[in-house]
């Protein structure tokens, strides 16, 4: 009959949605689940005996980083962070990771325990719903609620900056006489002209309808932000 620690390191094996596995003292990886396998990439003896330093990006390895997070586990008992890691085969996805130190009756740091779970998709699905909640649908710029929030940190931090608030002239006039697409036209042809005054350090945003906006931290030229004369739809 199977003991209790045989038949939980069965389950921990057969974990799928989760890379479980441990590491020795010095980052060495010592064991491997079928989450890891999954996740990862690696088969497990194509893994273990390697350094868990494999899982990370080159920028990350030259940073430190792995050797970071294994003393900061020894110290606190654990590790927690999410960032880039690193398959098998290259690609990169987004890895919630914690490590946890793992010790004997002596108290001593004897490895870790290693857990990271794939996010990617769930990132990704964060970063639409800010990026939705953020953006003006019709030209891609920020919308105002975005623009009054940025506004509202500038002046925490106290700098002085410049606020410009613009609308298109005549523009119900273009949209009664060349249409509605022709007025989005319009519109995003201005958000395009002014989204490249962002080199010059120009935050700018679509308030709503033909009302847009830009702010610097430092005073702008006014003809930084003239806008062409020549449209298509001047009338």
């Amino acid at each position: 009959m199977n003991s209790d620690a045989e038949m939980f390191r069965y389950l921990v094996e057969a974990v799928q949605d989760y890379s479980i596995y441990l590491l020795s003292p010095g980052g060495i990886v010592t064991t491997w689940n079928a989450g890891a396998e999954r996740i990862k990439g690696y088969r497990p003896d194509e893994i273990i005996g390697k350094s868990f330093e494999t899982f990370f990006t080159g920028e990350d390895r030259a940073d430190g980083l792995p050797g970071r997070v294994l003393t900061v586990a020894r110290r606190e008992g654990r590790f927690e962070t999410e960032g880039w890691r690193i398959r098998k085969d290259g690609s990169r996805f987004w890895a919630h990771v914690t490590v946890n130190a793992v010790r004997d009756d002596r108290d001593d740091v004897i490895g870790f325990a290693k857990i990271t779970r794939d996010v990617t998709v769930a990132r990704e699905a964060s970063n639409a719903l800010r990026r939705a909640a953020s953006t003006d649908p019709l030209t891609g710029m920020w919308n105002r609620s975005a623009f009054l929030s940025e506004l509202g940190q500038w002046s925490a931090d106290a700098a002085p900056f410049a606020v410009a608030l613009i609308d298109l002239n005549d523009f119900k006039r273009i949209n009664d006489t060349l249409g509605h697409a022709a007025g989005d036209e319009l519109l995003r042809g201005t958000a395009e002209n002014l989204h490249r005054r962002q080199e010059l350090g120009i935050v700018t945003a679509r308030l709503g309808g033909d009302e847009f906006a830009a702010a610097a931290l430092t005073p702008v030229s006014s003809t930084h932000l003239t806008l062409p004369t020549n449209h298509p739809f001047e009338l």
